[in-house]
This record gives C-alpha cells, structure tokens and sequence, in this order.
C-alpha cells in the first residue's frame, strides 16, 4: 500500500471499511500511525473490529493493534470525495455490520465481501447469516441499476446486470 500511495503521489483523506474481518483491517494501525486517519465502520460492525486482533492471533497470523476507537456510521451518513458522494447500504449477512458505499450518479458500488463476480460473501464466520445476505442482496444490491459497477472486497469488477439473476 506504501509504494502505490508514493508512487501515485496520493494521500488518503478517509479510512472506510465494508466490514471488519481481519483481511480488511491489517492496514488499520499503519493508516493511523501515518495518516492519522481512524477506521470508519458501521455500528453494527465494532464487536466484529474488536475481536480482530484475537482472531488473527488464532489463525496464528500474529499479534495485531487496531486503533481503539473508530468512527461508527449508520445509513444515514453521506461519504463525500472530491466530486463523489457516496451513500451507505446496510448489507448484512457476511458480517454483522456489512455496508457498501453506492455512488448513484458515477453507478458504481464497493460491495465489500457481500457480492463478487459470480458468488457472494460467505457466512460461515461469527456474525455471518446467509438468510440475511439473501435478503441484503435482494433489497438493496439487486435493485440498483444493471449497470451499476461492483468493486468487490476480492477480485474483478463485475456489475448488477450480470450478477443479480444468481441462483441464491
């Protein structure tokens, strides 16, 4: 991440998460110590970001520090970068507090875990529902425009269009 911010000659201004598994917040600590940015994450989401730490510790990945106390959104908020707006769907199911950040007029989404090209976020972890992603998908990824982009957590982009008719 420190090279492509040096070489891009880019300063990151926020530190969104979609969710808290420990592959989405190692860089957490080394954002705030260098950036002094904290993580922003959904309510919902903070027991999630408070267990990482013991987590990586028993995948046997090490000992990890989060900065301890991070910003907390709810749906309400509107992320705003540069000419970007950016509005928050709750998307439960892969985690508790699963959000993706929808920008309607550029119609492109970072989904986080919750859709990929050709799959969804698994369940299988603590706070995972696949009942709740299903819904999550249905109501709120689903119904966005066919043609709106999907950044996922893992992977290529795809779009709604191509995604949506899956066998959930």
């Amino acid at each position: 991440m420190q090279d492509s911010l040096k070489r891009y000659g880019l300063t990151p201004s926020r530190l969104l998460l979609t969710h808290a598994h420990i592959d989405h917040v190692f860089g957490c600590q080394w954002v705030f110590d260098t950036f002094g940015l904290l993580p922003e994450l959904h309510r919902s989401e903070l027991a999630v970001y408070e267990a990482a730490p013991q987590v990586s510790e028993m995948y046997g990945l090490g000992k990890m520090r989060l900065p301890e106390h991070p910003h907390l959104l709810d749906e309400t908020a509107i992320i705003v970068l540069g000419d970007l707006a950016f509005e928050l769907l709750f998307v439960p199911g892969h985690s508790p507090g699963s959000i993706a950040y929808h920008e309607k007029i550029k119609r492109i989404i970072f989904s986080g875990d919750v859709l990929f090209e050709q799959g969804i976020g698994r369940t299988d972890l603590p706070g995972g529902n696949y009942t709740q992603l299903v819904q999550s998908l249905r109501t709120k990824m689903f119904t966005l425009p066919e043609e709106t982009v999907v950044y996922s957590g893992h992977g290529n982009p795809t779009n709604i269009g191509a995604e949506k008719d899956m066998d959930l």
